[in-house]
């Protein structure tokens, strides 16, 4: 037990959206541990760089114990780590960090946590792998094409930087030794011709994952 108490807190920005202080004070609170589970926002300009430094530096000296990771930050703060798990390291983001040993150790719930929900909301979908379209390639897109990859899923991602999504694939493919990624680009047509070229090869039973933050605070209401 903490002496005075667990000091958590989430990295990304914007952060006014976040229902994690809420989340977190409740299970701390129904562990019986006491806690403060902070907001840490980090303007993505040159000086977060330090901002994120720092914090990673409270960690490995215990002046927090443990951070959470968001939008933008998932791949950028594995540079400040000392360490990741293999999972993080497959995925090249982290959404959780913690201190062992004096080591700041990056982890991503990220991809067993898709893959639960997957399960538990879509048994039928998760059961018979098929083919994935995912939109985005930052660090949650990163973590749902890992999740699918190791189920046997064939992958498109489509994005707005096709070069991003490149780079995820050569990722990916290296960590998993597979061959099931392409890229395609984020627009009407290619996702088109992907859907109808998917269709005819699993009709019925094709996942698309938004993993951009259209649809996010301030604009839930938005759509890909």
């Amino acid at each position: 037990m903490i002496a005075n108490g667990f000091q958590l807190g989430l990295i990304g920005y914007p952060l006014e959206h976040s229902l994690s202080p809420r989340l977190h004070q409740a299970a701390l609170q129904s562990t019986g541990l006491t806690g403060e589970y902070r907001l840490f926002p980090i303007i993505p300009r040159p000086e977060g760089a330090a901002k994120l430094r720092e914090l990673a530096d409270k960690l490995r000296q215990q002046e927090v114990h443990g951070l959470n990771v968001t939008i933008p930050y998932k791949e950028e703060i594995t540079t400040f780590l000392d360490d990741m798990t293999l999972n993080a390291r497959a995925i090249g983001a982290t959404n959780t960090i913690l201190c062992i040993n004096g080591r700041a150790v990056g982890e991503n719930t990220d991809a067993p946590g898709f893959w639960v929900d997957l399960n538990r909301l879509f048994p039928h979908i998760a059961e018979r792998p098929s083919s994935a379209l995912i939109l985005g390639a930052g660090g949650a897109a990163r973590a749902v094409a890992y999740a699918l990859l190791q189920a046997g899923w064939e992958i498109a991602i489509a994005t707005r930087r096709i070069e991003q999504a490149r780079e995820l694939i050569q990722g990916l493919s290296s960590a998993l030794e597979t061959k099931l990624l392409t890229a395609i680009p984020l627009s009407a047509p290619a996702i088109g011709e992907w859907l109808t070229s998917s269709g005819k090869s699993s009709p019925g039973n094709t996942l698309i994952v938004n993993a951009t933050p259209v649809g996010m605070s301030p604009y839930p209401n938005a759509s890909p």
